[in-house]
C-alpha cells in the first residue's frame, strides 16, 4: 500500500496526476487499485477514449459538509465571432447555494484586460450582458465575482471566454508601382467582390523619373503615404504590392511600420493562418524580410 497527502493550502488538485506519479515505478498489471479521498472533484481524468494507460478501479470517497455553499460564476453561452464594432450577447450565471433567496451578487466584466464593468445578477439565473466587440482578432472577455460568505475554493469565482472579432467588409490596399495589365486584373478582380472595400493606387510618376511637364498641368495627386502607412495601416485587412519596386516613394520607416503591425496581429491570432508569404526576392528591403520569416515559422 502507498499513501500520497497532497497540499492542503492549495485551491485544487490535479489526482489523477499525483496517482500516476506514485505508481510510476509499479507495472499496470500489478495495481489492484486506488482510493481517493476527497472534498472536491476531479480535474484532470483522461478522456474515456484517449491513449492513456488507465490506473484501475478507481473510488472515490467525497468528504466534508454537503450543505455548505460555495459561489461559482461561469459563462453559459458565448458567440466564437462577431463584427468589430457592433455588440454581441454573452450569458453569464453566478451560482450561491448559501446565499438568502432574492439577494444579488455583483459581477465584474472585462474586454481585453480594459476597465472592468460591473453589474448585479440574481443567482441561479442565466443573464444575457452585451459587450462591444472592440478590434479584430482574439478577444478576451473575463468574467468574476468576489468570495462569497462561504467558499470550498476561489478557483470558480473567475471565468474566461475568447471571442474573434471579424470586419463585415475586407479592406484591402493595392499598391501598383507601374501600369500593367496584372494591376487591373487584380482592380477587377477585387472590385467584382461586394464584401471587399478596395483602395488602389498607381505609381505613374516616381520622384527620379524626368518629366519636364509642369505639375498644375499633371491630372496627379501625391502619393499619400504617410496617410496609409501611418494614420491609417490599421485600418486595412490586407496590402497588395503589385510591380513595385524600391522607388523611393515608401521609406524605409514605412516598411517598419507595416512589418511591426503585421508581426503584432499575428501574436494576437495563435494557431491561425494570419500570415502569407511567398518567396521573397533578395533585394527585398529588410522590414519585410522579418514578415517573411515570421510567416515561414508559422507554418513550419
Amino acid at each position: 500500500m502507498r499513501i500520497l497527502e497532497s497540499d492542503p493550502g492549495a485551491d485544487g488538485t490535479n489526482l489523477y496526476g499525483a496517482l500516476e506519479g506514485l505508481m510510476a515505478d509499479v507495472p499496470r498489471d500489478r495495481i489492484a487499485g486506488a482510493i481517493l479521498i476527497t472534498d472536491g472533484q476531479v480535474h484532470d481524468l483522461p478522456e474515456p477514449d484517449s491513449d492513456e494507460r488507465h490506473i484501475g478501479p478507481l473510488h472515490g470517497l467525497i468528504v466534508g459538509d454537503p450543505n455548505r455553499g460555495d459561489r461559482r460564476v461561469s459563462i453559459v453561452d458565448a458567440p466564437d465571432f462577431g463584427i468589430v464594432g457592433e455588440m454581441a450577447e454573452l450569458v453569464v450565471r453566478v451560482d450561491d447555494p448559501g446565499l438568502p433567496e432574492g439577494r444579488q451578487v455583483e459581477i465584474e466584466l472585462s474586454v481585453n484586460g480594459g476597465t472592468p464593468r460591473r453589474m448585479n445578477v440574481t443567482p441561479g439565473e442565466n443573464t444575457s450582458v452585451p459587450i462591444e466587440i472592440e478590434r479584430r482578432g482574439e478577444n478576451v472577455i473575463v468574467v468574476e465575482t468576489p468570495e462569497g460568505r462561504e467558499e470550498l475554493t476561489l478557483a470558480n469565482n473567475r471565468t474566461a471566454a475568447t471571442l474573434s472579432g471579424v470586419r463585415d467588409r475586407l479592406r484591402v490596399l493595392l499598391v501598383t508601382g507601374k501600369p500593367n495589365q496584372a494591376g487591373r486584373v487584380w482592380r477587377d478582380l477585387l472590385k467584382s467582390d461586394p464584401s471587399v472595400d478596395l483602395v488602389h493606387f498607381t505609381i505613374l510618376r516616381p520622384p527620379y523619373k524626368l518629366d519636364y511637364t509642369p505639375t498644375e498641368e499633371l491630372a496627379l495627386i501625391a502619393f499619400p503615404t504617410e496617410e496609409l502607412f501611418e494614420e491609417k495601416l490599421e485600418e486595412f485587412d490586407l496590402i497588395i504590392f503589385d510591380q513595385y519596386e524600391r522607388r523611393g516613394v515608401i521609406t524605409q520607416s514605412y516598411l517598419a511600420n507595416m512589418s511591426r503591425y503585421v508581426t503584432e496581429r499575428a501574436s494576437r491570432l495563435p494557431g491561425q493562418a494570419a500570415l502569407r508569404a511567398h518567396r521573397w526576392p533578395q533585394c527585398c528591403p529588410p522590414p519585410l524580410r522579418a514578415i517573411s520569416i515570421l510567416a515561414n515559422t508559422r507554418r513550419s
